[in-house]
């Protein structure tokens, strides 16, 4: 993470001597126009987030959605026999298996959770997994079910003003994975003797790799 910091930094630099035709540039452009509208951190931040997010997360997300539908072959011949069933199945493995498990964020105000006081600018850690298998909210939570009717009531994109900006691209990139992969390999299937691994992150998950077959 860190060496990566370190590779935005020196790309924001070097966008600074040499502009191009990309989103760096256009914010060092409005940096250069209002110098108080965003800082070289900022933008380097920015650059870091997005790209991460918009990779390793969503690859994480395209997998899962796989593992999740091939391990349940009913529900796998469903979505091959019936594309509809598609959007609300990406739904459904944000729920059941997200990519993005947790987050941390700051208190703005004190207080209560669950009996525990929670004082202002206390740093807190979010467990996202959980919130969506919550059984107050989810029947039967554990269980992955395409035809869950409450599936997008899952917080794996955030909410408000922390949504992910690219909550829609991603679950619309898991839509044609699956769309495409049902309609021209239906007999996919995991490759034998395959174990899935994970990689170790308490934040993000997704498997260290999956061969599958078909």
């Amino acid at each position: 993470m860190v060496a990566y910091w370190r590779y935005c930094t020196a790309h924001v630099e070097r966008r600074r001597n040499e502009p191009a035709d990309d989103m760096v540039s256009e914010l060092l452009a409005v940096r250069t126009d209002d110098p108080d509208a965003l800082s070289v951190a900022e933008i380097t931040s920015v650059l870091y987030g997005l790209s991460f997010a918009g990779h390793e997360i969503v690859s994480y997300y395209l997998a899962n959605a796989l593992i999740a539908v091939l391990n349940n072959r009913d529900q796998w011949k469903a979505i091959c026999d019936d594309p509809s069933l598609i959007p609300g199945a990406a739904e459904e493995v944000l729920r059941y298996d997200s990519s993005q498990t947790s987050w941390r964020r700051v208190a703005l105000t004190d207080t209560e959770i669950a009996g525990v006081a929670v004082r202002a600018g206390t740093q807190v850690f979010l467990s996202l997994g959980a919130a969506n298998h919550d059984p107050t909210v989810f029947d039967d939570p554990e269980q992955f079910d395409i035809r869950r009717p409450n599936a997008a009531a899952h917080i794996s994109f955030g909410r408000s003003i922390h949504c992910c900006l690219g909550n829609r691209l991603a679950t619309m990139e898991a839509v044609i994975l699956l769309e495409t992969l049902s309609k021209h390999a239906p007999g996919l299937e995991f490759a034998r003797d395959h174990v899935l691994t994970y990689t170790p992150n308490f934040t993000l998950r997704g498997p260290a790799n999956l061969w599958l077959t078909w």
